[in-house]
């Protein structure tokens, strides 16, 4: 599709809402606006308060405040939302490009991976640029290529089968798809990883309290994680030394650094082992734990729900779903240098976020951009996953979960109604805006 030539905007002539109560309404006319424009669309379950773009506008400037472990950092963010202006931003993080998502002081970064301390979270892939992220795809990617995702289908569609019946024994009236769908993602990262099934339940804690977290800067101090992967990456080494390599990623990546792996100019580090193992549990959580129940939360509304039991239909809805409303919907950056993105003028230290839902909205790609359509002919133009060089490594692996757990339930449970009360249902809107609740009759009445 060709695209216009773009005018790029002085910094100055960059339209600025600064009040707190402008901000606000900015982004709740937004929402109304593409939830009028579909009035029979599936509700999105998102408050005004998430500050999300739902509907591409001109770009603008805000003013912010990131909480940091002490104090708070002033922003100035440029809200890009446009399809041509978000892809854009996100290409411009490529190897020397002028965004960043290495927020964090290299000294400060290089302290922390030596001496393996500070939250596991900021050894991951979201928090390196190339070189580096290009190593951390070659480490951490080999399972959850499209070949290695299609042999755990059958696994994936088994542990659903089970997993379900374990909740229906329990209740056999009510079911919980959020957690469900989380439940089947743990099971699998734990067999995936080569760690013993029990496992899997500390996955869960881990992740319920991380997410409770305000941003990235303010993660909750959770020392169990880097003390129970270390113990396990330790293990690993031990048994390659002897010769016995354990199974998984967990033993691939304990080869690996004993072999001399680097990130860019540096080694390997037994902290950027734990960290990359920790990024393949919360980041699994967008696609086959969030995605899926929100495809189903849509799908019900819709009456499309009992045609997820063909397998196509169910992948269908979760890339309709991820469309609609993509579980990590602002990417944020920082501009490393003077530049000009989606036809503005930036200055080093500014930031820039991008809204993928808008941008999976853009009327010059997608046909009635707000109705939801497992048979949309555009599908293909979304971006869900973000683009190069971020671009999320599981997203195969991610849609294969999501659509066994969706098309399992959709089996056993083809008449599964919302309940009555609908304030049980709940959209997180911290770091991933995820599905805090999602209770399911599992009968119509």
């Amino acid at each position: 599709m060709e695209q216009p030539v773009r005018r790029v905007l002085p910094a100055a002539t960059v339209p600025r809402l600064q009040a707190p109560a402008a901000v606000a309404d900015f982004f709740a006319e937004n929402l109304s606006v593409a939830r009028g424009a579909e009035p029979d669309a599936p509700d999105l379950l998102v408050p005004a308060s998430a500050k999300t773009l739902f509907v591409p506008t001109a770009p603008f400037m805000t003013e912010g405040h990131m909480r940091l472990p002490v104090g708070r950092q002033r922003m100035e963010i440029l809200h890009i939302s446009d399809y041509q202006g978000v892809g854009e931003a996100l290409r411009a993080r490529a190897e020397s490009g002028p965004l960043t998502q290495a927020f964090e002081p290299r000294l400060l970064r290089q302290a922390r991976r030596r001496l393996g301390v500070g939250h596991v979270n900021k050894g991951g892939p979201w928090m390196y640029d190339e070189p580096a992220l290009r190593d951390v795809r070659r480490l951490i990617s080999a399972p959850f290529k499209p070949a290695a995702a299609s042999a755990l289908q059958a696994r994936a569609r088994d542990t659903s089968a089970t997993v379900l019946a374990e909740m229906l024994s329990h209740d056999s009236t009510e079911i919980d798809v959020g957690m469900l769908a989380n439940e089947v993602h743990f099971r699998m990262m734990a067999h995936v990883m080569g760690v013993e099934d029990a496992l899997a339940v500390r996955f869960r804690k881990w992740m319920r309290t991380f997410n409770e977290s305000e941003s990235l800067a303010t993660l909750k101090w959770q020392p169990d994680i880097r003390r129970t992967l270390r113990s396990q990456v330790r293990a690993a080494e031990r048994a390659h030394r002897r010769g016995n390599d354990s199974p998984g990623l967990l033993g691939h990546l304990a080869t690996e650094r004993l072999g001399g792996a680097r990130l860019a100019d540096t080694p390997l580090r037994p902290s950027d082992v734990v960290s990359l193992l920790w990024a393949v549990i919360a980041a699994g959580t967008d696609t086959p734990g969030t995605a899926a129940a929100a495809a189903v939360y849509f799908t019900v509304q819709s009456g499309d729900f009992p045609e997820l039991r063909d397998q196509g239909r169910a992948r269908a809805a979760v890339a309709e779903g991820l469309r609609y409303y993509p579980p990590f919907p602002k990417p944020l950056s920082k501009v490393r240098r003077d530049c000009s993105i989606g036809g503005a003028e930036l200055r080093r230290g500014q930031w820039v976020e991008v809204h993928l839902p808008a941008a999976n909205r853009d009327e010059g790609w997608f046909s009635r951009p707000h109705r939801f359509d497992l048979d949309r002919a555009d599908a293909r133009n979304a971006r869900p996953f973000g683009d190069v060089p971020h671009y999320c490594i599981g997203s195969h692996y991610g849609v294969m979960v999501g659509t066994e757990v969706i098309s399992v339930l959709a089996e056993a449970l083809p008449t599964l109604a919302l309940v009555s009360d609908r304030s049980r249902y709940r959209r997180h809107t911290g770091l991933l805006h995820r599905l805090d609740s999602l209770p399911m009759r599992t009968k119509p009445g």
